[in-house]
């Protein structure tokens, strides 16, 4: 009864104050987002207080699933620690079609098949990615300019279509790589716009990354 209790509160204070919800909402750290499944797009912050414990399942590394546990993940990406909490922002994001776990940071997270709905952390406007991350969920948002961090120590296993201009299904942190961006050995801030697509994609080998030619596809990204 508690748990629910504290779930429909922080639905109540997140309706008053919007969908951009710009003050952060108190949680625990069992609490989940589920309860801002439906609301695609939007961004919400959390408070994870000190003195946390870990016991809250987790799916998925970069993209977690809604039920997961926020502040449990938050430590999973190396936002914050248990011992200090924090705050921390995610925005609701479509699902995929599976979740893979990893073990960082002192957290285990599970691997999942597909589910309905996810969330990603921001970092004062700058998306946590992993390398395995790709643009696939902004397909239908043709102009929009979004910032990624790509950790430190990346590898280059995610397939990349394209050169310059790559298809939204690309690993992101591997095509900055491949544009001269960034390097899989320090990672770093990239920034990219998502764009239509072409009639068919280049692929070529530059910085120790190799691309694949593809045909007509239906929507692109080029690094800024």
């Amino acid at each position: 009864m508690k748990k629910i209790s504290i779930c429909v509160a922080s639905v109540a204070i997140a309706l008053f104050l919007g969908a951009s919800a710009h003050a952060a909402i108190p949680i625990n750290w069992s609490s989940n987002a589920l309860a801002y499944k439906a609301s695609i797009g939007a961004t919400f912050s959390f408070i994870c207080p000190a003195g946390g414990s870990l016991s809250k399942s987790v799916y998925g590394t970069g993209s977690y699933t809604v039920d997961s546990g926020i502040c449990v993940a938050a430590v999973h990406a190396g936002l914050i620690n248990p011992g200090n909490g924090g705050v921390v922002k995610i925005r609701i994001t479509p699902g995929l079609a599976a979740y893979v776990g990893s073990s960082r940071h002192g957290v285990s997270t599970r691997s999942w098949g597909r589910y309905h709905t996810s969330f990603v952390f921001v970092r004062g406007g700058v998306i946590t990615a992993t390398w395995r991350t790709s643009v696939s969920n902004y397909k239908g948002q043709i102009g929009r300019v979004l910032r990624f961090h790509c950790p430190a120590g990346g590898t280059p296993g995610k397939s990349v279509y394209g050169t310059g201009v790559y298809t939204i299904d690309s690993g992101v942190c591997v095509a900055a790589v491949h544009a001269g961006k960034i390097s899989f050995a320090s990672g770093g801030i990239v920034r990219l716009k998502i764009i239509g697509g072409q009639p068919n994609y280049l692929g070529t080998s530059q910085h120790g990354v190799s691309t694949t030619s593809w045909g007509r596809y239906h929507t692109s990204f080029v690094f800024q």
